[in-house]
């Protein structure tokens, strides 16, 4: 089982929010959807993920999945109900 991930941002409402979760498997879905929304493309290195206590809302013990920014060293992409080891995953 991955992790369920969600937009960040304050212009979407809670149930805005929820109606566009995706459930990512791996480094490599995390990745691509996190880039699919990306202006400057995300490298694995530049991901992060920080833990923000749990929300009653919707029951996730949540986390900001952030990525490197030159402008402000880090920003919020997506919220997630956990963490993942991010791993370059090869497919042979």
């Amino acid at each position: 089982m991955g992790i369920l991930c969600r937009p960040a941002g304050s212009f979407l409402s809670i149930n805005n929010a929820m109606s566009r979760v995706v459930e990512v498997e791996n480094s490599n879905e995390l990745l691509e959807l996190i880039n699919r929304h990306e202006i400057a493309k995300v490298k694995l290195e530049d991901i992060t993920f920080k833990h923000c206590g749990y929300d009653e809302r919707i029951n996730w013990d949540t986390y900001l999945i952030c990525v490197k920014d030159k402008q402000y060293g880090s920003r919020a992409v997506l919220f997630s109900n956990g963490i993942m080891k991010i791993t370059l995953e090869m497919n042979i």
